[in-house]
């Protein structure tokens, strides 16, 4: 990372904006960014002349999020999300597949987005039923969209005790799931123990994953992170969530990685999976099998 780059925390800071928009903003190609491991990068200079071209766009009461043509599809579920209405959001990305959008990128870039929204202006029972809405079109979309074929191995996912937000952790797991992936799914407020037992339990499991909001939680997840160590001092820990935004971070819980966002943390445990195995014995050139 050089000087004059800023990760997607910091330039949420800087457009006054949340980090999810900050996200979408990238994502969408509105933003100019490099990636670097499991983190986004912006130079100052682009970040310099975006914020430029914003108020520009406000001078003329034109927003680059309003420029025609273009579908807000985080916006169009956002609304049916708060209302608690499941047939209305499934509707949005049925909509959103037949436009293109892969099962993957729905979750990634529009229910994620949907969800951490920064302009929902919706209050408690509204950010409860949206939470509880998007948990269950992503389950529908990856029990339909999973692909046929063997688990390629397990990840236990859960958040520490104190962690009390569990969307962000349903969400990662169904796009695990997407991949063959099998996800032994704790949710919130899980004690370290329930992590070990977890991981005891799991089939060829390649990581166990720690969901933190608030750097608050980060002494939960040291604890859950020792706690899967004494277990097995070689089992991959791995944190996520909005509070982890570098590796110094990373370091204070104990993981062995670490990931801003879902798109990274599916990079983390990608780089996880053994090897495919060959499908037959090798052959010589004489024809005869190499067992």
């Amino acid at each position: 990372m050089c000087h004059d780059e800023l990760n997607l925390k910091q330039v949420a800071r800087v457009l006054d904006v949340h980090y999810m928009t900050a996200y979408r903003y990238v994502r969408a190609g509105r933003l100019p960014a490099r990636r670097e491991g499991a983190v986004w990068l912006v130079r100052s200079e682009d970040l310099d002349a975006y914020r430029g071209l914003q108020t520009t766009a406000h001078d003329h009461d034109h927003s680059p999020s309003r420029a025609p043509g273009v579908v807000d599809w985080p916006g169009r579920l956002r609304s049916h999300l708060v209302a608690g209405d499941e047939a209305g959001a499934w509707t949005v990305v049925e909509s959103s597949l037949t436009s293109g959008w892969s099962p993957e990128s729905v979750l990634l870039d529009i229910v994620g987005p949907a969800l951490h929204g920064d302009e929902t202006g919706a209050g408690a029972a509204n950010a409860h039923l949206a939470a509880t809405t998007a948990q269950r079109v992503s389950a529908v979309l990856a029990a339909r969209f999973r692909r046929r074929g063997r688990w390629r191995g397990t990840v236990v996912l859960g958040a520490p005790p104190g962690e009390h937000h569990a969307v962000a952790i349903t969400v990662l797991a169904d796009l695990l799931r997407l991949r063959n992936i099998a996800v032994l799914e704790l949710g919130a407020d899980v004690p370290p123990a329930a992590f070990v037992d977890a991981a005891t339990e799991a089939d060829r499991l390649i990581a166990v994953g720690i969901s933190v909001s608030t750097a608050d939680q980060l002494p939960g997840a040291a604890s859950v992170a020792t706690a899967v160590r004494s277990f097995d001092p070689d089992v991959p820990v791995l944190l996520g969530g909005q509070a982890v935004c570098s590796p110094e971070i990373s370091a204070i819980a104990g993981a062995t990685g670490w990931a801003e966002d879902g798109r990274g943390f599916l990079a983390l445990i990608a780089d996880l999976l053994p090897a495919p195995r060959p499908r037959g014995p090798a052959v010589s050139s004489a024809g005869v099998s190499q067992q």
